[in-house]
This record gives structure tokens, C-alpha cells and sequence, in this order.
């Protein structure tokens, strides 16, 4: 299946110490969201909202065991979903996105997030959680996001 990531997951080398998997990027967008900061945290939230749409990466032919591993890298705030995304205007595909479940969005803040900001502040330190789930995920344990 494809998916379709609009914040952390947009950095290729945090889906890869995820999951092993190299894929590269593609751009997309999803209309009628809006992407938003989360509260203590260096990841976002989308949440339905009619004229806006938030800019992201498509990955392709994802094989269903990284599905495990990423829902427990996403956590309990966010539920897979799928959704119709643009292609950089070469047509629509549907894709799996993980979208804030509804207890979850008194957790976003106003401002919008920066996938820049991201990757100066908070993908060093991301990387070696991800392979510790990855390996969780692997070996049968639970884990509770450790992101």
C-alpha cells in the first residue's frame, strides 16, 4: 500500500530506520486538512479543515509488515486512514495517513509545523528510537511510542 507522510515520516532516513525499507519520496498534498504542532512534542497532527491542504511525500508499495511498525511509531493519538492525495498534479491516489484520532486534537497548537525545524532540532535523536521500535515491533514485544 502507499503512504502518504506529512510530517516525520517525510524524512526518508527516519522511514528507513523504521522499517529498512529505502523508498523515495514523492511529493503530494492532501486537500482539506490542516497540519498543525502538537503540544510537547517535535511532530504534527492533521486534522480535517475545508480550504486548506497540507504538503507532503508519497511512498510506494509499502509491504504489510512495515504497517506494525508504524502504527506503533505513530502511537494511540493517531489512526490509519485512506485518503485521496494529489500527485504534484499528475492525477489522485489513495493512501494510507495516520490522522489525529478526535481525543487527540486538544493536543494541536495554533502554529503551523516546520519540517525544517524538524530535521535541525529532532531527527538526530529520533533515529536510534526508531530502530529500538523497529526491533520491539519485530521481536512480538508491545511498545508504547517511543517517539
Amino acid at each position: 500500500m502507499d503512504l502518504f507522510a506529512y510530517g516525520t515520516l517525510m524524512c526518508p532516513e527516519l522511514l528507513r530506520a523504521l522499517t529498512g525499507l529505502r523508498r523515495a519520496p514523492f511529493p503530494a498534498r492532501l486537500e482539506g486538512y490542516r497540519r498543525r504542532c502538537m503540544v510537547r512534542t517535535s511532530y504534527p497532527g492533521i486534522a480535517p479543515c475545508a480550504g486548506e491542504g497540507v504538503e507532503g511525500v508519497l511512498y510506494r508499495a509499502l509491504p504489510r509488515t512495515a504497517l506494525g511498525i508504524l502504527d506503533a511509531f505513530e502511537g494511540a493519538e493517531y489512526r490509519r486512514r485512506i485518503l485521496t492525495v494529489d500527485l504534484d498534479g499528475a492525477g489522485v491516489s489513495p493512501a494510507l495517513c495516520y490522522v489525529l484520532r478526535p481525543h487527540a486534537l486538544r493536543c494541536m497548537r495554533a502554529e503551523p509545523w516546520s519540517l525544517a525545524h524538524f530535521r535541525e532540532r529532532s531527527l538526530a535523536a529520533l533515529l536510534p528510537r526508531a530502530s529500538r521500535i523497529r526491533t520491539s515491533v519485530r521481536l512480538g514485544r508491545g511498545c508504547a511510542r517511543l517517539a
